[in-house]
């Protein structure tokens, strides 16, 4: 290779580089395309508030946390949460409630629950879960209590408290007065920016080779 074919070649690697690097960090500052907690029903409709971080590693931990599941201030009202498919991801619950909740779960992704800690001034319920699964602070010296606003200091309470249990940071928290219906949805499947980068940058690296591959004209 002649030293003008190398200095080219170095000029377009740098330039894929300098592109990869630019594509990733806009990756990177990108907003999650779609909320991964969602409220579906309620009875009066009060705010929602929260929080949603990416899901570094491969578990997930999420909040959700009532005032009540019914306007009515009565006991054991069912709070229906219909998880998708996770994709075999492990995930973590915290669900924190005032009044009794019987929280009633459904859909793909029940089998991914690796853990449920229920938090709750009045007593309640995991429906739909192995039990062996579901930890209850309620009627403990543990309690921790309850939040359905954040930020607030219950809230941080009880994130601490879930990350410590579950030895990993709550990703995600969704909390409002009243709710009775809930959807986790499955997780992204976007690669992380430097995923991306490498590949772009191997594809980059590939075209320029194939550019400079010699031609062969047949006699």
């Amino acid at each position: 290779m002649s030293a003008a074919d190398l200095g080219g070649a170095l000029s377009m690697f740098k330039s894929v580089a300098l592109t990869s690097l630019s594509f990733a960090t806009f990756l990177a500052a990108a907003p999650a395309s779609a909320a991964t907690l969602t409220r579906t029903s309620f009875e009066s409709d009060y705010p929602v508030t929260g929080f949603e971080t990416p899901v570094a590693d491969g578990k997930s931990s999420y909040l959700l946390g009532v005032y009540e599941a019914a306007t009515d201030h009565s006991h054991s009202h069912a709070a229906n949460v219909v998880i998708d498919d996770q994709g075999g991801r492990p995930l973590y619950l915290t669900l924190a409630s005032y009044e009794g909740v019987d929280w009633t779960f459904s859909g793909s992704g029940v089998s991914n629950i690796a853990g449920i800690l229920l938090s709750a001034y009045t007593p309640s319920s995991v429906i739909g879960v192995d039990a062996a699964k579901v930890t209850s602070l309620v009627g403990s010296t543990t309690n921790v209590g309850y939040a359905y606003t954040y930020p607030s200091v219950e809230a941080t309470a009880l994130i601490n408290y879930s990350s410590n249990f579950f030895r990993t940071p709550v990703d995600a928290a969704i909390m409002t007065y009243t709710g009775n219906g809930f959807v986790i949805a499955a997780p992204s499947g976007v690669p992380e920016p430097a995923t991306w980068a490498l590949m772009i940058a191997g594809f980059g690296m590939v075209g320029a080779a194939m550019r400079r591959r010699p031609t062969t004209v047949n006699a």
